[in-house]
């Protein structure tokens, strides 16, 4: 029997609307065109890849994260084999293993994906504010968006019923103020309008969640080093693929993850390092069994655009490969002295 990342039936759901069904639910149930065209991709990128039991039961998930982590594994090994690199997933039911093995330049080099938390607002408050949103449906929205500023939010959900009935208030009041201050169970939220067209589906304007401090480096750290290779039996290069969504993270985030306070232009300064990163520890070198990390962001398959990639080399790696014949934006050090490291940064390939 083949294991179907999808079903077999005629679609018919074309509701957009819907905020709190599981990433997968709508990949495999909706109709409309988008998710149509996100089915293929997704189905072009599993050409090849050994769709187990033990993939689909997470393909499948209602948990979004591991749904996502199962997307990302397929996107790794299509991209791979779409460059021509030979690749094989391997079989983590008997010995601990990395999720891919790939051939580069006649070397193994072992894949490992992973995926990093999103900065600001915590899974359990993201999915209350879309049981909010979801709520919205039951409003006759007459044909505005309703825009939404998170002032406050709490671990609880408030009043559906009551945030409805001032928002439709709101709506029907001809003599309205520029706009709606809502106080609930702990929540504070503000709503404003915005006309739409009659034709407009979909009711849901702006969000603006609370002002916060973030730390998407930390998100990055702390995956990375549940990646760390200590627990495979490896002899070969070693690559983390690293999926992020986090919106907050840059360049110089990943550069603090990493190098831990390095700030540098054209070299890598072991001496201005301050405490701990993933490749640099209190001024020195560490985890050189990971020879590289790939960071992937952007991945959507309802994009047409390609993900946006990175690959950052570590300085000094137990176990090197032919780095320089992957098509990938890349960078990595030559050693100057005992303290510096030059940095080198391919042109930009995308």
């Amino acid at each position: 029997m083949v294991n179907k990342l999808f079903d077999d039936f005629e679609r018919t759901d074309i509701n957009r609307d819907n905020f709190v069904v599981e990433h997968y639910t709508f990949l495999n149930t909706s109709a409309i065109d988008e998710a149509e065209r996100a089915r293929k991709k997704i189905n072009l990128w599993s050409d090849g890849f050994p769709v187990t039991t033990e993939f689909l039961k997470r393909f499948r998930s209602k948990n979004n994260k591991q749904h996502t982590a199962a997307l990302f594994e397929l996107y790794i090994f299509h991209y791979f084999r779409n460059k021509g690199f030979p690749i094989e997933a391997l079989d983590r039911g008997k010995v601990a293993t990395p999720d891919f093995k790939v051939s580069i330049d006649g070397k193994t080099v072992y894949v490992e994906c992973t995926c990093s938390s999103n900065s600001g607002i915590t899974d359990t408050i993201e999915e209350l504010q879309s049981v909010i949103l979801d709520s919205f449906k039951k409003i006759d929205k007459q044909e505005y968006f309703i825009n939404i500023e998170w002032l406050t939010c709490a671990p609880n959900t408030p009043s559906l019923k009551k945030i409805r009935h001032h928002i439709r208030n709101y709506i029907n009041d001809q003599h309205r103020a520029r706009q709606l201050f809502i106080e609930d169970g702990g929540w504070k939220i503000n709503i404003t309008l915005l006309s739409a067209s009659s034709s407009v589906k979909r009711g849901i304007g702006f969000m603006q969640n609370p002002a916060q401090v973030v730390t998407p480096h930390l998100n990055v750290l702390t995956a990375l080093n549940d990646k760390r290779p200590s627990k495979y039996d490896l002899n070969g290069p070693y690559i983390i693929a690293l999926n992020s969504e986090d919106m907050f993270l840059g360049h110089l985030d990943m550069e603090l993850a990493l190098f831990e306070g390095a700030r540098f232009q054209d070299k890598l300064p072991l001496k201005l390092c301050r405490d701990f990163g993933f490749f640099i520890a209190k001024q020195h070198l560490v985890n050189s069994s990971v020879s590289a990390v790939l960071l992937v962001q952007r991945l959507s398959p309802y994009s047409d655009e390609s993900p946006k990639m990175m690959l950052y080399n570590h300085p000094e790696p137990k176990y090197t490969f032919a780095k320089e014949k992957l098509p990938i934006n890349q960078q990595w050090f030559e050693k100057i002295d005992e303290e510096n490291y030059q940095v080198i940064n391919t042109p930009e390939l995308f």
